[in-house]
């Protein structure tokens, strides 16, 4: 404030006669304004300093002097917003304090009404956002006190085998409560297992038609069921089987039908013992049906080759019976 005054003090010096002069009146009016605004301003941090709700009143009411045209109106708004908070924050406290003692105790009933008695707290008050987030906790325990017994009870049906129970008792939990995704979490992994089991009973029975296509079809079903799975180690020893059986009947129907056999050896999967077997088969084969038509033209060139001495031997027979007539 000292320095405006020097500065207010060095402008009045200069004579109306000077082209700076209007803009020094201009300057003086200003920093006389700052002035007055800074007066305000210090006794209203005074007054805030002593931290009650009568005081930070007072304070706002000194610091609302200042017009909005002031130099420091911009700050006194600031300060403002401020000890508006600070009253707030003193007003609303007991609120949330009487509240989260209440919901110590931890049942329904008292997590109830702390969430009544943080609602006290209304929006756009500076603890509202603070409010919200207890009132939601206290809102999720609720809700973990009122499902986790239902949860409890489709574990309960699920370890007894009772899958199907299970899933319809878990999802009585709906969606948006504080056990949903637990609950799904436990579904999908019950659905899964009565998945599992489903796929292998129809695996097995599949496979017992012992035709290329009931076995791709089982090695199939079985292969949905993941390894880390109490049947894994199972359905493994069923593919590994299955695919010996496809390769076996490869075998069988190449000795007549190489392009079957080749078609029915490229069913085994891969990953399987027998598939390496079966790549090699398949080559083999391949190489058989490569050489048919070689064979097929030697056999022709030779019967061609009969032909024609035997159709020379006629000629030869006729010809020596025309010279004895004669």
């Amino acid at each position: 404030m000292s320095n405006l005054k020097v500065a207010i003090s060095q402008a009045q010096q200069i004579n109306p006669s000077r082209p700076n002069y209007e803009k020094a009146q201009q300057l003086i009016s200003h920093w006389e304004l700052e002035i007055q605004g800074i007066s305000y301003l210090e006794r209203a941090r005074f007054l805030a300093s002593r931290g009650t709700v009568g005081a930070l009143s007072a304070a706002i009411a000194e610091a609302q002097l200042i017009p909005m045209n002031n130099p420091r109106s911009l700050e006194a708004r600031k300060e403002i917003g401020q000890w508006m908070s600070q009253i707030q924050i003193i007003e609303d406290s007991p609120y949330l304090e009487q509240a989260e003692q209440i919901a110590l105790l931890g049942d329904i009933n008292s997590l109830q009404t702390a969430i009544t008695e943080a609602r006290h707290i209304r929006r756009g008050r500076a603890l509202y956002s603070d409010a919200q987030r207890r009132i939601a906790i206290w809102a999720a325990s609720i809700e973990v006190i009122q499902d986790r017994p239902v949860l409890h009870r489709a574990r309960l049906l699920a370890g007894s085998g009772k899958l199907g129970d299970a899933i319809t008792t878990a999802k009585q939990i709906p969606m948006g409560r504080a056990l949903y995704r637990e609950a799904r979490r436990e579904i999908r992994k019950w659905q899964e297992e009565i998945n599992a089991k489903q796929n292998w009973r129809m695996a097995k029975d599949i496979s017992l038609w012992r035709t290329p296509q009931a076995l791709v079809r089982a090695i199939h079903l079985a292969s949905r069921i993941p390894r880390n799975h109490p049947l894994g180690l199972d359905t493994h020893i069923a593919i590994e089987q299955w695919s010996q059986q496809l390769l076996d009947i490869a075998r069988s129907q190449g000795q007549s039908d190489v392009a079957r056999g080749i078609k029915t050896a490229k069913l085994v999967p891969q990953g399987t013992t027998a598939y390496n077997i079966a790549r090699e088969q398949i080559k083999t084969w391949q190489q058989v049906l490569k050489s048919i038509p070689q064979k097929i033209e030697g056999v022709i060139a030779s019967t061609e080759e009969v032909i024609e001495e035997k159709v020379d031997g006629i000629r030869t027979q006729k010809s020596t019976v025309s010279t004895t007539n004669e």
